[in-house]
């Protein structure tokens, strides 16, 4: 039990620092604790190892289309009440077969590009801490490959520098920090929720998933003992936790690769770090963190999540013409382009 719980603690590190990306692109922190709190339940229900995370990826694709509220909310909520449907009705699989598996692949591969390119984007921003942070991130992941010591190394790194180098540089951070906001319901305005940059956006969060989900679950359920990956019940919380997040103007919560799988007791460890997250984020600690860390500092953490992570392990699969077209064409615009593109190619193929 001690391991299923370092673990899950573990996990909050990254958890915190993924979700300081989250509201520094207009998210409420603490709305998402309803939908770790849902993801806790329906997890412990279900056993299901993955566990739902604020994760850099989705945010990135979710804030590409559109940047101001209340667009970013609509494409979070838009996103997930097809994931909810899916996963409830057990179609997600049969869906998920439709697809070739290498532009699937491709797509996820390009938003690899797509972070790694974001954190390159900051390192321009401010060259004090995107440039440090970097550096850091990248010796912590090689030295470790733990993505934990990964976050916490270039956040700390790239604030520490921004707050005593930055100002000789000329490289403060000038961006306000994030406010604790109450929960509240988002206003349903439906001629902005069918707005193109919105629809847009959805399809594109609704594509990623579409990888994402069979990757990481079934990677999670194979390192889990004595568990089954269960994909249509990964669906299934994935869009419940992102939905209910996103009717308070949360961010969207979706599935990430986690230590919490190898522990003896995968389900449980994924459990308590879903409770222990509703609480910090319950608690505004995301927002509060934020007060001292400025956004360039987590530059490190997307090159590597990018570069070192999301698109090696995924790329080994891109073998074909329309694989690649998915890759290129999400590395310049969406997964959802991304994976149409490749389908329209593999049919030409």
């Amino acid at each position: 039990m001690l391991g299923a719980v370092i673990a899950a603690l573990g996990m909050c590190a990254d958890g915190i620092g993924e979700g300081l990306y989250a509201v520094r692109h207009g998210y409420r922190g603490r709305a998402a604790a309803i939908g770790f709190a849902i993801a806790a339940v329906l997890g412990a229900l279900t056993r299901v190892v993955t566990p739902m995370n604020f994760t850099a990826e989705s945010v990135a694709v979710a804030t590409q289309a559109a940047k101001e509220r209340p667009q970013i909310f609509y494409i979070v909520l838009l996103a997930s009440v097809p994931t909810v449907v899916l996963g409830a009705t057990g179609l997600y699989e049969p869906l998920i077969g439709l697809f070739d598996a290498g532009v699937v692949a491709g797509a996820v591969a390009g938003v690899g590009v797509l972070l790694a390119s974001v954190g390159f984007g900051y390192i321009r921003d401010r060259k004090v801490a995107g440039g440090v942070s970097t550096v850091f991130g990248v010796a912590a992941f090689l030295l470790t490959e733990d993505l934990t010591v990964t976050v916490v190394t270039s956040i700390a790194s790239g604030s520490l520098a921004a707050h005593f180098l930055g100002a000789r540089f000329g490289e403060e951070p000038d961006e306000e920090a994030p406010d604790v906001e109450r929960p509240s319901l988002i206003p349903l305005r439906w001629r902005d929720m069918i707005a193109r940059p919105v629809l847009v956006g959805a399809l594109s969060l609704f594509a990623l998933r579409l990888g994402t989900v069979v990757s990481y679950e079934t990677v999670n359920g194979e390192l889990a003992p004595g568990e089954e990956p269960d994909l249509n019940g990964a669906f299934l919380i994935n869009g419940a936790a992102s939905l209910a997040s996103a009717l308070l103007g949360g961010p969207p919560l979706d599935p990430t690769p986690s230590p919490t799988a190898e522990t003896a007791m995968p389900v449980a460890s994924m459990v308590i770090f879903a409770t222990v997250m509703a609480v910090l984020a319950g608690a505004g600690l995301v927002e509060r963190v934020g007060r001292w860390v400025p956004l360039e500092s987590v530059a490190g953490f997307l090159i590597v999540v990018g570069a070192f992570v999301v698109l090696p392990e995924n790329v080994g699969d891109v073998e074909e013409l329309p694989d690649g077209v998915a890759l290129t064409v999400t590395a310049f615009s969406n997964p959802f382009y991304g994976i149409v593109a490749g389908e329209l190619v593999q049919l030409l193929h």
